[in-house]
């Protein structure tokens, strides 16, 4: 998910900026990879190998258009954002992994699992309620 998010995400900003070759050698870089990956771990891994092959090929080719998007567009870096972000996801499988041991109903479970993230991100500034109102309240 994170490497398709990114890629739908960075390669739409390529687009627009008009850096096609860089995207089609991009696009040329992960075909190469994956078929590559594919051959090694098929044999040996099955489904489970072109799985492998497939998340290392979306992650590679996202992050070269997240460090391309980087070196054309120098954006300034929000590292204390970034860190949240990964303090979040990991703090959001812990909880996946405690909802799915100890609820047994999935339903239930998802509920749960949607209130402490929320919960979370809140708690984590990831979500500011105030800044929500004040784009709501300008775009009057």
């Amino acid at each position: 998910m994170i490497g398709i998010s990114t890629t739908y995400v960075f390669g739409t900003l390529l687009t627009a900026n008009g850096n096609l070759k860089e995207l089609n050698l991009m696009a040329l870089g992960g075909i190469l990879i994956n078929i590559s990956l594919n051959l090694l771990l098929i044999p040996k891994l099955n489904a489970l190998g072109a799985a492998y092959a497939s998340l290392t090929t979306q992650l590679i080719t996202a992050s070269f258009q997240v460090l391309f998007v980087q070196y054309i567009f120098k954006f300034k870096v929000n590292y204390n954002f970034i860190l949240k972000l990964i303090f979040f996801s990991i703090l959001a499988m812990f909880m996946g992994a405690f909802v799915k041991s100890f609820v047994e109903n999935w339903m239930s479970g998802v509920l749960l699992l949607v209130t402490l993230s929320i919960l979370a991100s809140f708690t984590l500034k990831l979500i500011d309620i105030p800044n929500i109102l004040l784009a709501i309240k300008s775009d009057r």
